[in-house]
């Protein structure tokens, strides 16, 4: 038998197999571009959602929702609430798709600590005895929000 056509199997082996690898990078490489843009379009999602959220807060209200006193807050209304618990219920989904890997630390991060501020602020405490009903279904997030309001001085 020729020497050269004895290499013949071990060529066709070698290049199927770094075809093989090289595909399987190809597919990682794509699965992770996919991921970094299923994650921005989420990010850009949430941001609108909140833009449209601090738009319906009532006037005066908004400027108040992190101050921690508890004078010179605004009248309570079904508005007020209203926003609130959208503010809420939008946290509680970030918190969600956080924990299942949609976000990266840096993010959440920043979300979380404006999210803390707003839970240790006068309004919140005021108002929060009527919202809590809304996440009764959700008992981990509702302790959740209740020892970071349990926080506050």
């Amino acid at each position: 038998m020729n020497p050269d056509l004895a290499l013949l199997p071990w060529v066709s082996t070698s290049f199927a197999g770094v075809s093989l690898i090289f595909t399987a990078l190809g597919l990682l490489r794509h699965a992770a571009i996919n991921r970094r843009q299923s994650n921005a379009a989420i990010f850009l999602d949430c941001v609108k959602r909140y833009e449209r959220i601090m738009e319906g807060y009532p006037s005066g209200a908004w400027e108040k929702r992190l101050q921690r006193e508890d004078t010179g807050l605004p009248a309570s209304s079904a508005s007020l609430r209203l926003a609130m618990i959208r503010h809420f219920h939008l946290f509680c989904e970030e918190r969600y798709l956080h924990q299942r890997g949609y976000f990266s630390e840096g993010i959440w991060s920043v979300w979380e600590d404006l999210f803390h501020r707003y839970l240790r602020g006068g309004l919140v405490r005021r108002e929060w005895p009527d919202l809590r009903v809304e996440f009764e279904s959700d008992l981990e997030f509702l302790r959740w929000c209740e020892r970071r309001i349990a926080e506050s001085p």
